[in-house]
């Protein structure tokens, strides 16, 4: 978790980190992308409520051709 209070903030971080591992020259020509899901803490739900928001934001990276960024607020 990293401690933010804009989902903006948030977005932005992820695809920074996307866009740097994307970028990076791994040994023996590996190539490596990933997917994030991006979501905000609400006091209203449990943190086991928070990852599942996350992981379906994650889910939608996936089905977008993933090496990408999804965000969903509840």
């Amino acid at each position: 978790m990293v401690k933010i209070h804009d989902i903006q903030s948030a977005e932005r971080i992820a695809e920074n980190l996307r866009q740097v591992i994307a970028a990076h020259e791994f040994s023996e020509g590996l190539k490596v992308t990933c997917s994030f899901g991006v979501t905000l803490d609400n006091d209203a739900f449990e943190i086991e409520d928070m990852i599942q928001i996350a992981d379906q934001a994650l889910y939608k990276s996936k089905e977008n051709g993933r090496n990408c960024v999804s965000v969903k607020i509840n």
